[in-house]
């Protein structure tokens, strides 16, 4: 960690937190957006035998 002489030291920490800050508030709105434009899948993969119709067929839960 750097370390000043006491006088820049504690605005740079403030700075680099604001940047922070801003760059993890851009993170999530693209996160929203991006869930807002993709379309909703179940979190449940089903799987099932050689035969579609088998009633040996089970799922995954994903979650």
């Amino acid at each position: 960690m750097e370390r000043g002489n006491g006088n820049g030291s504690g605005a740079s920490r403030l700075d680099r937190n604001m940047k922070e800050r801003v760059r993890r508030k851009h993170m999530k709105d693209l996160l929203s957006e991006l869930a807002f434009l993709t379309p909703l899948q179940s979190s449940k993969v089903w799987i099932s035998d050689k035969d579609e119709s088998s009633s040996d067929s089970s799922f995954l839960d994903l979650r």
